[in-house]
């Protein structure tokens, strides 16, 4: 039971430390980076390839470790070639997280759904 509780206060934990202030927004509205231009489409578009092609690169090279060690035919540098694709494969799965990110940012900064004028 410690060990659900544990997990549900350090997931809401992390839930309040990812919200976005206003100051962040205002933030990246004055300083104007090149990805503000973008859409939140575009965005989220590129975190699903790097997220993929980074699943993949991280796969192939921990199948290439794993195979020099069960295999002792083949090279020890291939052993290292795989730590270095899982190494650049997991990095690229995490660009994939900052995609998201600057879209959520962009949807802070443009405003998101629909204002309906009541009353008029």
């Amino acid at each position: 039971m410690k060990s659900i509780l544990t997990i549900a206060v350090l997931l809401l934990g992390l839930n309040a430390m990812s919200q976005k202030s206003d100051y962040e927004v205002r933030y990246y509205e004055h300083y104007k980076p090149k990805w503000m231009s973008t859409t939140p489409g575009t965005q989220i578009r590129k975190a699903a390839v790097s997220t993929i092609t980074g699943s993949i690169i991280t796969i192939m090279g921990s199948y290439m470790h794993t195979k020099s060690i069960s295999d002792q035919s083949i090279p020890r540098e291939m052993s290292y070639i795989g730590i270095a694709g899982m190494c650049m494969g997991g990095l690229l799965a995490l660009k994939g997280q900052v995609h998201l990110f600057r879209a959520s940012i962009i949807l802070d900064s443009r405003g998101v759904g629909v204002t309906i004028p009541i009353g008029k």
